[in-house]
């Protein structure tokens, strides 16, 4: 079998479009795969917004705990600092109760000994 000239061209056209189509084919796939790592590409970098996003939203939520807790704290201190002052204040009038009880049972006993005076003065008198 012998081939012509023409058909010898025919053949490499042939060959050469095969050639080009895989080419054409290779490339497509290869836009394919990488429209495909830019959409995860994109979808990272989104992620990644995101997750900077909730840091610093959690980073500002602990900063506004930490000043509740400061402010906890020093309410804290100031609510203990009342307390002793008020078991002192206690202390105190219970002191000033007792003196006052103690005086008043010193009162009753003058009274009684006035009236048993006054009692014994009025019947020597009678």
């Amino acid at each position: 079998m012998t081939f012509t000239v023409n058909q010898g061209f025919q053949l490499e056209f042939i060959a050469i479009f095969i050639q080009y189509h895989n080419i054409v084919v290779c490339s497509k796939n290869h836009q394919r795969a990488l429209d495909t790592i830019q959409i995860s590409l994109e979808a990272e970098a989104r992620g990644r917004l995101e997750a900077l996003r909730q840091r610093k939203k959690l980073e500002q939520d602990v900063l506004e705990l930490e000043a509740a807790l400061e402010a906890t704290v020093r309410a804290r201190g100031d609510v203990e600092k009342n307390y002793k002052r008020f078991q002192q204040q206690i202390r105190d009038l219970e002191l000033v109760v007792e003196e006052e009880q103690a005086a008043t049972q010193v009162r009753r006993a003058v009274i009684v000994v006035v009236v048993v005076v006054v009692v014994v003065v009025t019947s020597s008198s009678s």
